[in-house]
């Protein structure tokens, strides 16, 4: 069975990643582009849609892996890419899609295996994840819990015949008894392992752990707990709430951090609590609890307040206020100490959570050095070829414009030098932002590739009543002319090649296009043809990245760029929204 443009019953792409039979005999195939039906009494195979108008579709055409349910034979389970985890109901049609924000550690899905009670197992780009159908719940697992690596291999996973389940990474194999895996229903003891005051340990008669109460002075007003969860199945997934009675009117949740610090205690009684879950989140809400009781100022005293008011006035006075003044400027010390801690391991785990993103952020920045470049050279080139006409044929007006064209040139090149310094030192850089006109960033773009244009006869025409944009005025000039330059490349000898510039409304907001009649793009392009070194065509100059580097700039504008075409022959159509004038200052831009 192979793919035919011209049948719509045939598959979409030779390129297959999933098949399943389910119990209707009926056959379904994955595939990059989409997921197919062939039914049990033969003929085609049908198109199981990514877009319908009722919604009753799969999120993606990116599909991973394709299973059946051996508890519920009406379901069918789907892996996808980008998309998660979907039920398709084999009776209504219905899908119902799973996210990271419905507990997934990732939305990208390798493998699905199914243990004995029905529940699933899935492989992910962040680990191992247990789907409970019936609970719609997940359990996650990652290195604290023993895995070797966090990624897996598409389609690499296998269920032996006693149930053992095999699942194959980039580094390693993992293999388990599902009925093996069990939760851990331990409820952690908590101890407290600290108590300072002022960051200084607190000299006690006993050991912490068989105390019940703390007795301060009034001038030990800052203090810190330190405590701990007696589980160490996997110590650093446990979680903790603490509670300081008369401060707290409610459980302040921790997560992994293992103090707590309060300042400016008054004279009074109070009572901490904290309690611990576990890795599975089995929490102890008995905990632990300490009374600690602040003594009251002497000076707050009955007898020594007459003394004081009969004989030392205004000498205690002046005491009082070099002692607070004292007592404050230790407590600001100490409050900035815990205020630098705290905010040291914030950064720590932003650069750990960033890691990944920055070491991927670089390969691209090296690409986006090289092809920023790219644009001022062709002007500049495109114009010395207008010079030498000019001064051939001595005309000095043609020729000062053309001058001036190539040091315009020249001059963009130097900025997009400095700013590319800028974008190797943060990793995106984007200029104030600014109103302006749609139809003047179309012109501009036009002029810059004047010779491209003037070289392939191609005409171009921008729609009248363009709106007002907000953005990086420089950017925005390269996301038209990088397309702008692939119309012009992509015409396929057009006998009359045209690029057409303007906005519509679609789906009650704003859309900007650039439309060709070149040559097309196949539909199994469309969903890649913004990644980097994509190309369409290899005998057509082109490094693959102007493309890509077009999808990055509208994307830090809030936008989005998308593709459409209705195959080899019919030209394409580049979409993409920007913030709008109006828009945006509602908003406060």
């Amino acid at each position: 069975f192979l793919p035919d443009s011209g049948h719509p019953s045939t598959l979409s792409d030779d390129y297959l990643v999933s098949l399943h039979q389910d119990p209707a005999g009926n056959l379904w195939v994955g595939t990059r582009p989409g997921m197919h039906e062939r039914t049990g009494g033969g003929g085609g195979f049908r198109r199981f849609e990514s877009e319908t108008p009722s919604g009753r579709a799969l999120a993606t055409d990116l599909i991973q892996v394709i299973v059946g349910d051996s508890l519920r034979p009406e379901s069918l389970w789907v892996g996808t890419e980008r998309s998660g985890l979907h039920c398709v109901d084999l009776a209504s049609r219905e899908v119902r899609q799973f996210l990271v924000e419905d507990g997934l550690p990732s939305n990208v899905i390798d493998g699905i295996l199914q243990g004995p009670d029905g529940r699933l197992w899935l492989s992910t780009s962040r680990g191992l994840s247990r789907f409970d159908p019936k609970r719609e719940t997940f359990r996650n697992y990652n290195s604290s819990n023993g895995l070797e690596s966090h990624s897996f291999i598409r389609s690499a996973c296998f269920k032996s015949r006693d149930g053992e389940m095999f699942f194959g990474g980039l580094t390693s194999l993992t293999s388990f008894s599902p009925g093996q895996v069990l939760d851990n229903p331990h409820r952690p003891p908590v101890v407290l392992t600290s108590f300072k005051v002022f960051d200084q340990e607190l000299d006690l008669e006993r050991p912490l752990s068989s105390i019940d109460s703390i007795e301060l002075a009034y001038d030990q007003n800052f203090i810190s707990v330190e405590f701990a969860a007696l589980d160490y199945t996997a110590p650093r997934n446990n979680r903790y709430a603490h509670r300081l009675e008369g401060i707290d009117r409610d459980w302040i949740r921790a997560g992994a951090r293992w103090y707590a610090s309060y300042a400016h205690l008054g004279p009074g009684r109070y009572t901490f609590r904290v309690k611990a879950a576990n890795s599975d989140g089995v929490w102890n809400e008995e905990g632990r609890s300490l009374a600690i009781t602040v003594a009251s100022p002497y000076w707050q005293t009955w007898w020594f307040r007459g003394l004081v008011f009969t004989l030392l006035g205004l000498v205690l006075f002046a005491a009082h206020r070099s002692r607070t003044r004292a007592v404050r400027f230790r407590n600001r010390l100490l409050e900035t100490q815990i205020a630098e801690r705290e905010r040291a391991a914030a950064e720590q785990n932003r650069l750990i959570e960033e890691l990944e993103v920055k070491n991927a952020e670089m390969e691209r920045f090296t690409y986006t050095v090289s092809h920023d470049l790219k644009s001022p050279l062709v002007t500049i080139k495109g114009f010395l070829g207008f010079l030498e006409k000019d001064a051939a044929a001595g005309d000095a007006e043609r020729l000062k414009r053309d001058v001036d064209k190539i040091a315009g040139a020249a001059d963009r090149m130097h900025r997009l030098l400095d700013e590319l310094l800028e974008l190797s030192r943060i990793g995106r850089i984007i200029n104030t932002p600014t109103e302006v006109p749609f139809s003047e960033l179309a012109h501009e773009a036009i002029e810059a590739v004047t010779g491209q244009i003037d070289a392939s006869g191609v005409e171009i025409d921008v729609a009248p009543d363009q709106p007002v944009v907000v953005g990086d005025r420089v950017r925005l000039v390269e996301v038209l002319q990088n397309l702008i330059d692939n119309g012009v490349k992509f015409m396929a000898g057009q006998a009359s090649p045209r690029i057409e510039i303007g906005t519509l409304g679609r789906g009650g907001e704003t859309v900007f296009y650039v439309r060709d009649n070149g040559q097309g793009i196949q539909a199994a392009y469309q969903s890649k043809i913004f990644e980097l070194f994509e190309r369409l065509d290899a005998k057509i100059e082109g490094t693959g990245v102007g493309l890509a580097l077009v999808k990055r700039i509208i994307e830090v504008h809030d936008g989005r760029v998308w593709v459409e075409s209705a195959g080899p022959g019919h030209g394409a159509t580049f979409y993409f929204t920007l913030p709008l004038a109006e828009i945006a200052a509602v908003n406060g831009v």
